[in-house]
């Protein structure tokens, strides 16, 4: 995004059966994934965070439904 932001890099709607979403935000679950890419002050590092402190809060959500 930085070497070439005149090129657009998200797909718009309409992408199979969704026609308001954007292609991307249907593929990656949301809409967390773009925007770290389009926020120039966010590194891997950030990401990473976010997606560990989500799997804590699946595994959290999921112990009761374990029955093992």
């Amino acid at each position: 995004k930085q070497l070439y932001p005149q090129i657009e890099l998200w797909r718009q709607p309409p992408y199979e059966y969704e026609t308001v979403r954007l292609p991307i935000d249907l593929l990656t679950g949301g809409e967390l994934f773009r925007g770290w890419v389009d926020d120039d002050q966010k590194g891997l590092k950030d990401l990473e965070d976010q997606l560990k402190n989500d799997e804590e809060i699946w595994r959290e959500e999921r112990l009761p439904f374990l029955l093992y």
